[in-house]
């Protein structure tokens, strides 16, 4: 029994040194060089992949309910309601975030309450009717557009498509006369000369958010 145990192990040992001896090696190139596996679709857009690489950023609620103590605006808030008591500085907004170490911001520039925060020919629920010099002044998205880009931080602007002040709302003049024109005003200014504002502000750098009824 010992010299059938002996004799199996001895085998057991030789045998592989008899297999490798056919064992040839074969050069081959790599599929993917660099080990990338094949996308899975649907694959993310460049502009899906420029926003989560955004991870962290904040949100600027600032306007008329600021001063109104309200948390819901109705659109019916006197103008001269909006009165900084100092001159408002986007820019600290900015330092603030990028500080905390977020990648860029949207400014609330026009809440469904109708109130704009620059001067616009479109309604006169902004701040050029604002209660003080500091709030005429203040044209809130060419500030945080200038800080943003100083400190070479993303940033966007939210405009509502609902207006609570404006008489147009609910009617096709409200697309046409108010809101478009709100959208575009906005565009043109503090993102440069466009045709196409939407597909422009896509690329995160600058963006247009909307929420509307």
């Amino acid at each position: 029994m010992k010299k059938l145990f002996t004799s199996l192990f001895l085998l057991g040992m030789i045998a592989p040194f008899g297999a490798s001896a056919q064992f040839q090696l074969k050069d081959e190139t790599a599929t993917f060089p660099d080990n990338a596996p094949i996308p899975v679709h649907p694959v993310p857009s460049d502009r899906q992949l420029l926003w989560n690489e955004t991870e962290f950023y904040a949100f600027f609620h600032y306007g008329m309910n600021t001063f109104t103590g309200s948390e819901w605006g109705f659109g019916n808030e006197a103008e001269s309601r909006y009165a900084p008591k100092a001159m408002p500085n986007p820019e600290q907004w900015v330092t603030a975030v990028k500080a905390a170490g977020m990648n860029g911001g949207i400014a609330v520039v026009k809440h469904h309450d109708g109130f704009c925060l620059w001067p616009t020919a479109t309604t006169e629920h902004s701040i050029k009717n604002a209660g003080n010099e500091n709030g005429r002044n203040a044209n809130i998205p060419k500030l945080f557009a200038d800080a943003s880009r100083k400190h070479g931080m993303k940033y966007g602007f939210y405009i509502s498509p609902w207006d609570r002040n404006s008489a147009h709302y609910g009617k096709d003049t409200y697309v046409t006369e108010v809101f478009l024109k709100q959208v575009r005003g906005v565009g043109r200014v503090w993102f440069g000369p466009v045709r196409d504002v939407v597909r422009r502000c896509s690329r995160w750098r600058r963006i247009l958010w909307w929420r509307g009824r």
